[in-house]
């Protein structure tokens, strides 16, 4: 198990992910890393090892500090990894820092929903026909 005092500010992390209209290559390439580092956590969790899906998801959250922007269509990729580094805080009986990445999870979904409602919808033009 790794030590949980490794992870970054749950409260910082989300001032980090300021808003975002595209991605760089590298941010591409770390986004793939996320996913792959996601995905091996779940396996960890299913499998019961949360310490050890604790420990990728630390890898995970570090990677997201690095990132210049985030797209809109990426930042559910970075609430999926917040969130789930609550539940193995919670699996493990740290409860603090697990309502601190809720809190964090709540807060990004709430900046994801209003960046959504906020965009424009495509125009819907009718054709006349006749």
């Amino acid at each position: 198990p790794t030590d949980s005092n490794q992870h970054n500010d749950p409260e910082a992390a989300a001032t980090d992910l300021g808003p975002a209209t595209s991605l760089s290559q590298d941010n591409a390439l770390v986004m793939q890393y996320l996913a792959e580092l996601n995905e091996e956590a779940v396996h960890l969790i299913n499998a019961e090892s949360h310490g050890e899906a604790l420990a990728c998801l630390s890898q995970a959250e570090e990677k997201i500090s690095t990132l210049d922007k985030i797209a809109p269509t990426e930042e559910s990729y970075i609430i999926t990894v917040f969130y789930n580094i609550a539940c193995c805080h919670q699996k493990l009986g740290q409860l603090q820092k697990c309502k601190a990445y809720l809190k964090l999870t709540i807060q990004l979904l709430k900046k994801l929903f209003a960046s959504k409602k906020d965009r424009p919808k495509p125009s819907r033009k009718r054709r006349l026909t006749g």
